[in-house]
């Protein structure tokens, strides 16, 4: 309702709410996300420069002969934060696998253990991956981008996508 009388702010909050009582990981929390950024995108929500200690932001590019490549359209883009010791992902954002460069930030909403923060870790490593199939797990053609080894709060990243 919040959404259809232009209050992206109120729709916001309510969506974060949720996503707090989903499992982390889960593929409704990774759909609620994906709701999340799309209010981000209108412009209501957080903005995207606005970064804090327990966030990271910065820009998916792809090379040119990249943006040609014909994707299915339940593709997806994965940007992934790790950080030594943990035998799991710090942090998932699933983006739709749309026209790059494209911008991003993951805060306390894409943590996969709401116990464990960014700001806990002297460096993160980050990383993107184009899942064709659009699935959660790596398969054999996905295309993955370089790791960057990050700060907490670290913004402006540049992920850059491998060409085919």
């Amino acid at each position: 309702a919040a959404v259809r009388q232009g209050d992206f702010a109120r729709a916001a909050t309510h969506w974060r709410t949720l996503l707090a009582l989903l499992e982390p990981g889960s593929d409704i929390a990774l759909r609620v996300q994906d709701d999340l950024l799309q209010l981000e995108t209108l412009g209501a929500a957080e903005p995207v420069a606005r970064v804090h200690a327990n966030q990271l932001s910065g820009e998916i590019h792809w090379p040119a002969s990249a943006l040609a490549m014909p994707l299915p359209a339940e593709a997806k883009v994965y940007v992934i934060v790790r950080a030594d010791a943990q035998p799991q992902p710090v942090a998932v954002l699933r983006l739709p696998a749309r026209p790059l460069p494209t911008r991003f930030v993951l805060g306390a909403e894409q943590l996969l253990n709401p116990a464990v923060a960014m700001t806990g870790f002297p460096a993160l490593r980050i990383a993107v991956r184009l899942s064709p199939s659009g699935a959660a797990l790596p398969a054999a053609d996905d295309l993955r981008s370089a790791t960057l080894t990050v700060k907490p709060g670290d913004s402006a990243l540049r992920l850059e996508m491998p060409g085919r």
